[in-house]
């Protein structure tokens, strides 16, 4: 599966079976915390289901961002440039950056462990913004906490290539 597979398609999502995405799925990540079960449930029947295995690329670098992913099963890494940036697993979520600023992809996406994704497109955030604003306000500000946190790890670690940032005087 490449990165042209699902941007194109051409991986068949599983929507049904033992490998649809459950509310239970959903409840295990961080993304979707806070949702009620109705929007959980029809998140769930909305989102379909992508396998990749180790080595496969999920996206590149200046792949239109159009869908962010919940890690199911295994687990990914993703790159800039030669540099592995973050190591993420069952519950962890990745390709939010892009849908959000709707800018093209910072960074690839590989397979570290085989594994399934639940893939969140544009479509799914506009359908949950149109049934529940509130819903969808949780949805990006849970995405912002974790960007939050990522950062504060970033700026903490003695090996971060990257000086902190300084905020603005307030």
């Amino acid at each position: 599966m490449s990165a042209s597979d699902i941007e194109a398609g051409t991986v068949t999502p599983r929507a049904s079976g033992p490998d649809a995405v459950t509310p239970a799925t959903l409840t295990s990540s961080g993304l979707f915390s806070g949702l009620d079960a109705d929007l959980l449930g029809g998140l769930a029947r909305r989102l379909s289901v992508v396998s990749f295995a180790s080595g496969d690329l999920i996206f590149s670098p200046g792949d239109p961002g159009r869908e962010l992913y919940l890690i199911v099963e295994g687990q990914v890494t993703l790159r800039a440039g030669e540099r592995d940036v973050a190591h993420l697993e069952a519950g962890d979520w990745f390709g939010d950056v892009a849908p959000l600023d709707l800018q093209p992809r910072p960074v690839a996406a590989v397979g570290a462990a085989p594994g399934v994704l639940a893939r969140c497109s544009l479509r799914d955030l506009d359908w949950l913004y149109r049934t529940s604003p509130r819903g969808y306000a949780l949805v990006v500000l849970n995405v912002a906490r974790e960007h939050a946190r990522r950062l504060r790890k970033a700026w903490s670690s003695p090996t971060s290539a990257d000086p902190p940032v300084e905020s603005e005087p307030g």
